[in-house]
């Protein structure tokens, strides 16, 4: 056998929680009318696509938030309703759109070292010969090495 239970409220207590939800609804209904008066379509049209991003995951959540105030003060199980559910979606969309602004506004440049060995030795000029020498080069001792340089610094290139 399942027991019910009834929580009983006297008028006197509950009549400030009234008050101060009458108030936060009045509030919520002076933040929004600016938003509910205009045409979606203008309001969009005038946001850059992340801002609409936002403004679009923002208003489903006031919505979905708004929705299970509902729920919860008609007494019925939200958990029912799925709204949970969808606050969290939502709340991971924001958590994506929050990571790409960080992205973009800090971009990190990455160094790609083989690119700018081949960018350094093709603007002063060695070829792919002269490269595959410069290890044995280096081995053989650095007399070699300074005849190159002497060689590149008069403007001829080295034979092989």
């Amino acid at each position: 056998m399942e027991l019910e239970k009834r929580v009983v409220f006297k008028m006197e207590d509950v009549t400030p929680t009234i008050a101060a939800l009458e108030g936060a609804l009045a509030e919520v209904d002076q933040i929004l009318r600016p938003l509910l008066e205009r045409n979606p379509t203008d309001i969009r049209a005038q946001l850059e696509p992340i801002e609409q991003a936002k403004l679009e995951l923002n208003t489903a959540y006031a919505l979905n938030s708004l929705f299970w105030m509902y729920l919860t003060t008609q007494g019925l199980p939200a958990k029912d309703y799925a709204v949970k559910e969808e606050l969290d979606r939502i709340r991971a969309y924001m958590k994506k759109i929050k990571d790409a602004e960080e992205t973009q506004s800090d971009p990190t440049l990455r160094l790609n070292k083989e690119a700018a060995a081949r960018f350094l030795k093709n603007a002063i000029g060695i070829t792919a010969e002269e490269d595959a020498e410069e290890p044995a080069a280096a081995a053989e001792g650095a007399s070699e090495g300074e005849k190159k340089s002497k060689k590149r610094s008069k403007g001829g290139k080295p034979t092989a």
